[in-house]
């Protein structure tokens, strides 16, 4: 990290590494999910956050903050914000969720996951300020971000809401831009089960007058009127901003207040996130010039149709595609570069998911299917669930393999000598086991 933190509690750290920390913090709170800004804007207070927390205006060290909501494509509008602004030279600390293989991945200043010790030092700031208020997992992290991006004195915060957005803990700042990327069905059972009623939940991130930046395409009506209601600047895709296809390795993006387009060659991330991401920092007074594709141009982040290389000269791609709107995306991004190949994959994914509508999308495009275990997961649907699923779809059973682990699925699919690029998909967790087997083989 390029700054280190400056807090120095005056008791004794409850615990002296992260991996200790994250594990109390784990058993600290009843629930793993409780939505409300009450008890996590009490504990900011007494952090000494009392300026940046609130509906008011913020007052501090001119800092400009960035919150982004969505079904799909938050953290890829992040990852191209960030870079956008890193290339203008300016100091950007990122908060995004989940981690793939080490919690730092969730905070990061200037591109750079911070070290365990200034987390464990926010950490135990936290601990000392909370007195008797209990906190989630993500709520502590979430405190950590804001007092180690205070701490480091940075231009810019861009904060990825965890779940919703109304009452996700990030939303006790108050942004200067805010974003929605996409409106898909995903989360019921905290959101709800309309588009219109997830759409309002994320609409809680905007503020009386600020820009609001919409990357969907088809936002639903209470996004629009609750937008209507508090008055914001509307930057809409299609409208405002948008994204036009040159030919097959290139794109184009349009961004208001900027007349030249600005063309990005092997877009790897979503389109209307860069172009989001684009909007944005066009807002925030940079010029959008040839410099700003090359940055973008190529840009890979973990997990979004990322390739990564295996044993025998064979390649991973792995996605965190876990609902029908991330699939159909998956789905023509295998068009895409594959045409009519049809690719083996590995898949494992929660058992709250829309899993039929998830896996339907795809069935054109995978040859055989290694559907892997999670054991160590409760929420994970069990492979014999999957297959049952896959068999409804039309799937054969010849075509099915069941696996103890997504690291054993690899291997089984590996066996196969003829097959080329093996897919990897169906939730961060998934995701995680593959890149844990890629660094075990190197």
């Amino acid at each position: 990290m390029n700054s280190q933190s400056q807090h120095n509690p005056d008791s004794v750290p409850r615990y002296s590494t992260l991996a200790d920390w994250l594990a109390w913090m784990e058993s600290l709170h009843p629930s793993e999910i409780d939505l409300g800004l009450v008890r996590i804007s009490d504990v900011a207070k007494r952090l000494g956050f009392a300026s940046l927390v609130g509906e008011g205006p913020r007052t501090g060290n001119g800092l400009k903050i960035v919150t982004v909501a969505g079904t799909n494509g938050k953290g890829s509008c992040v990852f191209a914000m960030e870079s956008l602004l890193r290339a203008e030279n300016k100091t950007v600390g990122s908060f995004c969720s989940p981690h793939f293989l080490y919690y730092n991945e969730r905070i990061k200043v200037n591109g750079v996951a911070v070290a365990d010790d200034v987390i464990c030092s926010a950490f135990s700031a936290i601990d000392k300020a909370r007195q008797d208020t209990s906190l989630t997992y993500f709520e502590f992290g979430a405190l950590a971000a804001i007092l180690i991006f205070w701490e480091s004195n940075l231009d810019y915060w861009l904060l990825e809401v965890g779940l919703g957005g109304r009452l996700d803990a990030v939303n006790i700042l108050t942004p200067d831009i805010a974003v929605v990327t996409s409106i898909a069905l995903d989360h019921e059972k905290w959101l709800g089960n309309t588009r219109e009623a997830i759409a309002l939940e994320k609409a809680g991130i905007l503020r009386e007058g600020i820009p609001f930046v919409c990357s969907e395409l088809d936002a639903p009506r209470s996004l629009l009127d609750r937008a209507k209601h508090y008055n914001v600047r509307l930057f809409q895709l299609g409208d405002h901003f948008r994204v036009s296809k040159n030919h097959h390795t290139s794109i184009e993006l349009y961004v208001s207040g900027n007349s030249e387009p600005i063309t990005v060659e092997e877009p790897l991330l979503p389109l209307p996130s860069m172009a989001a991401a684009c909007q944005v920092v066009g807002l925030l007074g940079y010029p959008l010039t040839d410099s700003a594709g090359q940055c973008l141009s190529g840009l890979t982040l973990t997990g979004r149709f990322s390739r990564h290389a295996r044993a025998a000269g064979k390649g991973l791609i792995l996605d965190v595609a876990h609902n029908p709107a991330a699939t159909t995306l998956l789905s023509a991004r295998l068009n895409q570069y594959f045409g009519r190949e049809r690719l083996d994959a590995v898949v494992s994914i929660m058992d709250d998911k829309d899993i039929e509508g998830a896996f339907r999308p795809l069935i054109e495009s995978i040859e055989r299917w290694y559907i892997a275990a999670l054991p160590d997961n409760p929420r994970a649907a069990e492979p014999e669930q999957i297959q049952a699923i896959l068999l409804q779809l039309g799937v054969s059973r010849e075509s099915i393999t069941l696996s103890s682990c997504v690291c054993a699925a690899i291997e089984m699919a590996d066996e196969n000598e003829k097959a080329g690029e093996l897919l990897v998909f169906g939730s961060f967790f998934t995701v995680a086991n593959a890149l844990a087997f890629i660094e075990r083989g190197k």
